[in-house]
């Protein structure tokens, strides 16, 4: 279960220009030219590109379209709350496979406060401490922090610590990929990782592989719009 944040109170605070800065970034959406656009539809097909439209461009509460988000820098995991071993063995094995396939940021795990995306493992009635609609996720939540430009500088993941064996590890690996910037799931992929319905799933399938690498390896930039994306690949 997902859900993005913009903290924007910060910096209206700061005057009347920040506030025009923030208006003028919000209409701006970054273009791809046709060499990028020949690269890009040359290494994915036309399902990935459709599957990576869905999980990257729609809010996951509002079912309203969103601008393109995304890491510029390593991604650093903290754990807290009441985890186990077995906790941080899996976040470790997610760290790892995630670093097989990006290759513009790093993720590794580091201690909580120095952390930038903090992994709280909390009884489920204490989620909506952290937000009002924390507790549609029984399973698991997460919230994004962005900047003007889209670029994701920090997270919080929520994890129901009554949950067991491969119900917790899938609920794990889905709020860290949801964090990632593919902030939507869906229930069109039995055995991906972003499956909406019952998700048991404690691998990546190759199509979550592929969507994870279309967003990081590629000349996809934070704030571009769905629709332009649509245009470029979906529409032709």
């Amino acid at each position: 279960m997902a859900i993005n944040n913009l903290n924007f109170k910060i910096w209206s605070q700061c005057g009347s220009m920040l506030v025009f800065l923030f208006l003028l970034t919000s209409c701006y959406s970054p273009k791809l030219n046709e060499e990028q656009i020949q690269n890009i539809s040359s290494d994915f097909s036309k399902s990935e590109l459709e599957f990576f439209h869905e999980l990257a461009f729609k809010n996951e509460i509002t079912a309203k379209t969103v601008k393109l988000k995304k890491w510029d820098k390593n991604i650093k995991i903290g754990l807290t709350g009441e985890y186990i071993k077995e906790d941080s063995l899996e976040v470790n094995k997610i760290t790892n496979e995630l670093n097989e396939i990006i290759n513009t940021v790093e993720i590794n795990t580091t201690t909580f406060d120095d952390s930038n995306l903090k992994i709280h493992f909390i009884s489920y009635q204490e989620f909506d401490k952290y937000h009002k609609y924390a507790t549609m996720g029984t399973h698991g939540f997460f919230l994004i922090k962005y900047d003007f430009s889209n670029k994701i500088t920090s997270g919080i993941i929520l994890i129901n610590k009554s949950l067991t064996g491969n119900e917790r590890n899938s609920t794990i690996r889905n709020e860290i990929s949801n964090s990632l910037g593919l902030i939507n799931d869906s229930y069109k992929y039995p055995l991906s990782a972003f499956q909406q319905f019952e998700n048991k799933n404690i691998t990546y399938a190759e199509i979550d592989k592929k969507v994870i690498s279309l967003l990081y390896n590629y000349s996809l930039s934070p704030g571009m719009d769905g629709t332009h994306f649509k245009e470029c690949f979906l529409e032709k």
